[in-house]
C-alpha cells in the first residue's frame, strides 16, 4: 500500500503542478489588467471579478490535492533523520502557532497541564503528530470547546523503561462506537472527501510506532474524546532498528 501511495502521489504531482502554475498565471495577467473579464447579461458590458474568483476556487483546492499528496508520501515513506532530545512544551507551542488564528476565530481554548517535559524522537514526525491530533480536536469542536494537554511519567516493561504518557482530550462531540475500531485505518474517514484521505490518524499512529510508543483512543458521544500517547524519555526506549516498529507497539 505504501509503495502504491508513493507512486501514485509522484505521478499526480506533475500534472497537477502544471496546472496550477497556468492558473496562478492567468491570476497575475488578470491582475495586471492584461486580461479583462466582461459581464455581457446587461446591456452595457461592465467588469466582473466572477472568472478571478472561480479560478482561486480553483487554486485552493489544487492547494488541497497537494496536501493530500503531502500526506501520502508521509504514509509511505520511511523515517530516515536520527532522533534527538525534545521538551514537550516546544513541540506543543510550535504546532499552536500553526492554529492560533483558527483556534481563537471558532472560540477553542487549550488547557495544558504538563507534569514531564522531556522526551526522545524525530522533531518533525512528532510536530506532526500534535498537529493532527490538534487538527482532529478543531474538527471535532465546530461551535467551540476546551482542548486538554496532560503528561506524566510512566514505565514500560521489560527493562522498567521510562516513557512519557501524553493525553490529548478535545470536549468534541465524540466518535460513534462503532467507528473506533477503524479510525486509524488508513483512509478510513466520516468526514466529505474534499477535507482529507483519512490518513492523518493512520500517520500519527505510524509515527508514534516508529518511536517504539503506542496510541490509543476513548471517546464518549456528546463528551469528547482523547488520544493517549506514549512516547520515549530515552534513547532507550526507541526501537531496535533491526526490529518492526509496528510489531513493537503491538506489544
Amino acid at each position: 500500500v505504501g509503495e502504491l501511495a508513493a507512486g501514485t502521489a509522484h505521478n499526480l504531482r506533475s500534472p497537477l503542478g502544471a496546472v496550477k502554475g497556468v492558473l496562478e498565471l492567468l491570476l497575475q495577467e488578470i491582475d495586471s489588467g492584461r486580461i479583462a473579464c466582461y459581464s455581457t447579461e446587461t446591456e452595457t458590458a461592465r467588469p466582473t471579478r466572477t472568472v478571478k474568483e472561480q479560478l482561486q476556487i480553483v487554486l485552493k483546492s489544487l492547494d488541497k490535492s497537494f496536501s493530500i499528496i503531502d500526506d501520502l508520501l508521509q504514509f509511505a515513506r520511511r523515517p530516515d533523520r536520527p532522533p534527538e532530545k525534545l521538551g514537550l512544551h516546544k513541540l506543543l507551542e510550535g504546532t499552536e502557532v500553526l492554529l492560533t488564528e483558527l483556534f481563537r476565530e471558532r472560540g477553542i481554548q487549550i488547557e495544558k497541564a504538563l507534569e514531564v517535559n522531556d522526551l526522545f524522537g524525530r522533531k518533525a514526525d512528532l510536530m506532526q503528530v500534535f498537529l493532527n491530533l490538534y487538527s482532529n480536536a478543531y474538527k471535532a469542536m465546530p461551535e467551540g470547546g476546551i482542548l486538554k494537554i496532560q503528561s506524566r511519567s510512566v514505565f514500560r516493561q521489560p527493562g522498567n523503561v521510562p516513557f512519557v504518557e501524553v493525553i490529548v482530550t478535545d470536549s468534541g462531540y465524540g466518535i460513534p462506537p462503532d467507528h473506533i475500531p477503524k479510525i486509524f485505518d488508513p483512509f478510513f474517514t466520516t468526514s466529505d472527501r474534499v477535507e482529507g484521505t483519512g490518513l492523518g490518524l493512520s500517520l500519527t499512529r505510524k509515527m508514534v510506532k516508529e518511536h517504539g510508543g503506542n496510541l490509543e483512543v476513548t471517546s464518549t458521544l456528546g463528551k469528547g474524546t482523547s488520544f493517549r500517547l506514549t512516547l520515549p524519555s530515552y534513547p532507550d526506549g526507541l526501537p531496535d532498528k533491526s526490529e518492526n516498529p509496528s510489531d513493537r507497539g503491538a506489544r
